[in-house]
């Protein structure tokens, strides 16, 4: 492993993150995205938007977080999933190595999170410093894809779920068999900044996590709730009123957003497991 081009580019990644929300708030339609992505500059308001959100709601649904039960939320950001979890009744520790008080660990100095269990940690967890077996969920958010080495995080990540303990992954970067993370990172916005994007076939996904010790994987789309190359086609606009309906409607509609999803380099998706 060559140790200095990981910290350059882990460095780069750190210091490119403010500069591409900076970035999005200059543009025409940044508003929609700033307010998609939970970016809002005031966090308490980000933070009731995320609270009240449909993925955080189907993440509760999925992962059961019980009052007292330890998390680790690895690529923390702004703290966000970490005050919910808390507000679950759940001891957070928060993991990030952005210390940036706009968009890392720093906001945990601004905001009044007296009533959130909340420790943030600056540190990495390819170099993990917890030892085994510590928490009962690891929680990451849009932070698996921004590996330097994706065996090596999974690995450390899994090792440190107790016996029958939940991992959950949002928002994680894949790509058909066909495309590649080259084409991923040319199309990517953010990488022009520093940021470390990358996707996975969901194939490579689930060896990693398999080689780690993870049971009873799964991974589901991410659908996005604004599409502008999709909101205004007519199969798009049949295939919803068939997901409104009941029975096979629905079927048809979960096979075709998986399937659209699935030919898209760069579509998202949640990666669920147990120890």
């Amino acid at each position: 492993m060559n140790v200095l081009a990981e910290s350059d580019i882990k460095r780069n990644e750190v210091q490119g993150y403010e500069k591409i929300i900076a970035h999005l708030r200059s543009l025409p339609n940044g508003e929609q995205i700033i307010q998609d992505n939970y970016l809002d500059e005031d966090w308490n308001v980000a933070f009731e938007h995320f609270w009240h959100s449909t993925e955080w709601q189907n993440t509760v649904l999925m992962v059961r977080p019980q009052p007292g039960e330890w998390v680790l939320d690895y690529g923390a950001g702004r703290c966000l999933s970490s005050a919910a979890f808390a507000r679950c009744g759940c001891r957070v520790i928060a993991l990030d190595m952005n210390p940036s008080p706009y968009v890392g660990l720093g906001v945990l100095h601004q905001i009044a999170l007296q009533p959130y269990a909340v420790t943030g940690i600056l540190g990495d967890a390819e170099h993990m410093m917890f030892p085994p077996a510590t928490f009962d969920i690891v929680y990451c958010r849009e932070a698996l894809h921004h590996a330097y080495n994706l065996a090596e995080l999974v690995k450390n990540l899994v090792s440190v779920l107790k016996p029958g303990g939940r991992f959950y992954a949002y928002g994680e970067h894949r790509h058909p068999w066909w495309s590649s993370d080259r084409k991923f990172r040319e199309q990517h916005p953010a990488v022009q900044f520093g940021v470390n994007e990358h996707s996975y076939r969901e194939s490579v996904y689930q060896q990693c996590l398999k080689n780690a010790g993870l049971h009873h994987i799964r991974l589901l789309p991410v659908v996005p709730a604004h599409d502008p190359l999709w909101d205004n086609a007519w199969h798009h606009r049949l295939m919803k009123r068939l997901g409104h309906g009941a029975g096979i409607g629905t079927t048809i509609y979960g096979l075709y957003i998986r399937l659209r999803l699935y030919q898209m380099t760069g579509s998202q998706v949640i990666i669920i497991g147990h120890r």
